[in-house]
Protein backbone atom coordinates (compact mmCIF):
# COMPACT_ATOMS: atom_id res chain seq x y z
CA UNK A 1 0.00 0.00 0.00
CA UNK A 2 1.38 3.29 -0.91
CA UNK A 3 2.21 5.75 1.43
CA UNK A 4 -0.40 8.78 2.30
CA UNK A 5 1.14 12.34 1.66
CA UNK A 6 -0.04 15.56 4.11
CA UNK A 7 0.88 19.18 3.19
CA UNK A 8 2.92 20.57 5.32
CA UNK A 9 3.09 23.56 3.43
CA UNK A 10 2.66 26.14 0.16
CA UNK A 11 4.88 28.16 -1.01
CA UNK A 12 4.79 30.95 -3.61
CA UNK A 13 7.63 29.80 -5.68
CA UNK A 14 9.35 26.22 -6.30
CA UNK A 15 12.93 27.83 -5.30
CA UNK A 16 11.44 28.23 -1.87
CA UNK A 17 9.87 25.19 -1.78
CA UNK A 18 12.44 22.77 -3.17
CA UNK A 19 15.14 24.20 -0.35
CA UNK A 20 12.92 22.83 2.50
CA UNK A 21 12.44 19.81 0.60
CA UNK A 22 15.95 19.34 0.25
CA UNK A 23 16.55 20.12 3.67
CA UNK A 24 13.74 17.53 5.08
CA UNK A 25 15.58 14.87 2.55
CA UNK A 26 18.60 15.14 4.28
CA UNK A 27 17.03 14.21 7.73
CA UNK A 28 15.63 11.63 6.25
CA UNK A 29 12.14 12.54 5.61
CA UNK A 30 11.09 11.93 1.75
CA UNK A 31 9.06 14.80 0.57
CA UNK A 32 7.13 15.75 -2.95
CA UNK A 33 6.52 18.84 -4.35
CA UNK A 34 2.81 19.42 -5.54
CA UNK A 35 2.03 22.28 -8.55
CA UNK A 36 5.91 22.85 -9.04
CA UNK A 37 6.46 22.42 -12.67
CA UNK A 38 2.77 24.75 -13.29
CA UNK A 39 4.37 27.12 -11.44
CA UNK A 40 7.67 26.94 -13.16
CA UNK A 41 6.05 27.68 -16.82
CA UNK A 42 4.06 30.70 -15.88
CA UNK A 43 4.64 31.91 -12.21
CA UNK A 44 1.63 33.77 -12.35
CA UNK A 45 -0.56 30.69 -12.14
CA UNK A 46 1.11 30.64 -8.19
CA UNK A 47 -2.25 32.39 -6.99
CA UNK A 48 -4.52 30.46 -9.29
CA UNK A 49 -3.62 27.12 -8.44
CA UNK A 50 -2.94 27.74 -4.34
CA UNK A 51 1.17 27.92 -4.78
CA UNK A 52 3.43 24.77 -5.02
CA UNK A 53 2.54 22.43 -1.95
CA UNK A 54 4.88 20.52 0.14
CA UNK A 55 3.76 16.99 1.09
CA UNK A 56 5.10 14.72 3.57
CA UNK A 57 4.32 11.28 4.27
CA UNK A 58 1.14 11.35 7.16
CA UNK A 59 3.64 9.12 9.19
CA UNK A 60 6.84 11.36 8.99
CA UNK A 61 4.27 14.50 9.70
CA UNK A 62 5.26 15.13 13.17
CA UNK A 63 9.08 14.99 12.51
CA UNK A 64 8.43 17.28 9.53
CA UNK A 65 6.60 19.91 11.74
CA UNK A 66 9.63 19.39 14.78
CA UNK A 67 12.57 20.35 11.79
CA UNK A 68 10.13 23.19 10.05
CA UNK A 69 9.32 24.45 13.47
CA UNK A 70 5.40 24.25 12.59
CA UNK A 71 2.96 24.18 14.96
CA UNK A 72 -0.56 23.97 14.90
CA UNK A 73 -1.37 27.03 16.24
CA UNK A 74 -2.50 29.79 13.56
CA UNK A 75 0.45 32.58 13.13
CA UNK A 76 -0.02 36.10 12.28
CA UNK A 77 -0.79 34.89 8.33
CA UNK A 78 -3.16 32.46 9.48
CA UNK A 79 -5.56 34.45 11.35
CA UNK A 80 -8.06 36.84 10.10
CA UNK A 81 -7.35 40.16 8.84
CA UNK A 82 -7.25 42.27 10.96
CA UNK A 83 -10.63 44.71 11.39
CA UNK A 84 -10.35 48.41 11.00
CA UNK A 85 -11.17 50.35 13.96
CA UNK A 86 -12.71 53.84 14.32
CA UNK A 87 -9.62 56.24 15.74
CA UNK A 88 -12.87 57.81 17.89
CA UNK A 89 -14.34 55.63 19.68
CA UNK A 90 -12.31 52.61 18.92
CA UNK A 91 -15.70 50.53 17.58
CA UNK A 92 -15.42 47.89 15.06
CA UNK A 93 -18.55 48.47 13.29
CA UNK A 94 -16.73 50.49 10.09
CA UNK A 95 -18.31 51.07 6.62
CA UNK A 96 -15.95 51.79 3.46
CA UNK A 97 -17.32 54.45 1.67
CA UNK A 98 -16.26 53.38 -2.22
CA UNK A 99 -16.87 55.92 -4.94
CA UNK A 100 -19.80 55.87 -7.38
CA UNK A 101 -18.97 53.81 -10.13
CA UNK A 102 -19.45 56.94 -12.61
CA UNK A 103 -16.64 58.39 -10.80
CA UNK A 104 -14.31 55.20 -11.04
CA UNK A 105 -15.40 55.21 -14.83
CA UNK A 106 -14.09 58.91 -14.76
CA UNK A 107 -11.40 58.24 -13.21
CA UNK A 108 -10.09 55.41 -15.73
CA UNK A 109 -10.81 57.18 -19.06
CA UNK A 110 -9.36 60.60 -17.66
CA UNK A 111 -7.49 60.86 -14.80
CA UNK A 112 -5.67 57.37 -14.81
CA UNK A 113 -2.04 58.68 -14.84
CA UNK A 114 -2.85 61.14 -11.78
CA UNK A 115 -5.55 59.76 -10.01
CA UNK A 116 -4.57 58.23 -6.68
CA UNK A 117 -7.65 57.53 -4.27
CA UNK A 118 -7.81 56.75 -0.70
CA UNK A 119 -9.60 54.41 0.57
CA UNK A 120 -12.20 56.43 3.19
CA UNK A 121 -14.07 54.72 6.37
CA UNK A 122 -16.75 55.43 8.37
CA UNK A 123 -18.12 54.47 12.17
CA UNK A 124 -21.60 53.35 12.14
CA UNK A 125 -21.10 53.61 16.07
CA UNK A 126 -20.37 57.56 16.50
CA UNK A 127 -20.24 58.60 12.63
CA UNK A 128 -16.98 59.53 12.71
CA UNK A 129 -15.00 59.75 8.87
CA UNK A 130 -11.34 59.04 8.00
Amino acid sequence: MPPTFTRIATYTTPHEAEIVRGMLREHGIEAILQDDVTVQMNWLYSNVVGGVKLLVPTSDLADARELLNLTDEPTDQDASPETTQCPNCHGTQVASLRPPLLFGIFMLLFLLPFGYRRDRYRCETCGTTW
